[in-house]
């Protein structure tokens, strides 16, 4: 049976909050401009930086992404518990902390490409976020194999097993946040009088 635990320690929020935030923010203030930057309405000289807009899209992505690690969080004392509750409990926490890490990393994409999808020509352009993404999965994966690395962030390594509902738990939100944006983006050209361009 499952049972209750903490998902995430301290320790692991403040490594969360450096690795997603650090490099790939860097590498998307490189960011290349998209081709139909001057096609869009400017910003009214008033409007909030954080409009109703905006904070309903940080609300609503939000929630997605939470919802990966939710399913982790549920999921991994049904389906990995050994009944060792130290070893167990390490794993769960594991499990959701990279999860959060690899969909807040993946989601970076769907930042960079919010008014129109992620799967798209160019969306490898930007080969700082690249190896910004690379070298923060790296680092992700070194705290979890990492003997002493362990000992600080208490992780415990995954197995193939648990590796595949992490993968599954991080990419399937990011795909519906890209999903639900494909449909804004075309609903919004269509009220602009002109088809969706197939990029």
């Amino acid at each position: 049976a499952g049972f209750l635990y903490i998902p995430l320690i301290p320790v692991q929020i403040l490594w969360m909050n450096l690795i997603t935030d650090g490099l790939p923010a860097m590498a998307l203030g490189m960011d290349p401009p998209e081709k139909d930057i001057m096609d869009r309405k400017a910003t009214k000289s008033k409007e909030r930086i954080l409009s109703g807009r905006r904070l309903l899209l940080i609300f609503w992505q939000g929630m997605i992404l939470t919802f990966g690690a939710l399913f982790i969080y549920f999921t991994g004392p049904v389906f990995f518990n050994t009944h060792d509750l130290v070893h167990d409990t390490e794993i769960f926490q594991t499990c959701v902390f990279t999860t959060l890490v690899l969909t807040q990393l993946l989601h970076t994409y769907n930042f960079r490409f919010e008014n129109s999808g992620i799967f798209r020509k160019n969306i490898f352009e930007n080969k700082y976020l690249n190896l910004a993404v690379v070298v923060s999965i790296l680092l992700q994966v070194g705290i979890i194999y990492i003997p002493w690395l362990q000992d600080i962030f208490k992780t415990a390594p995954l197995n193939a097993y648990q590796w595949l509902f992490v993968i599954a738990g991080s990419v399937i939100p990011v795909l519906i946040i890209n999903f639900i944006n494909e449909i804004i983006y075309k609903r919004k050209r269509i009220r602009q009088g002109s088809s969706p361009d197939n990029i």
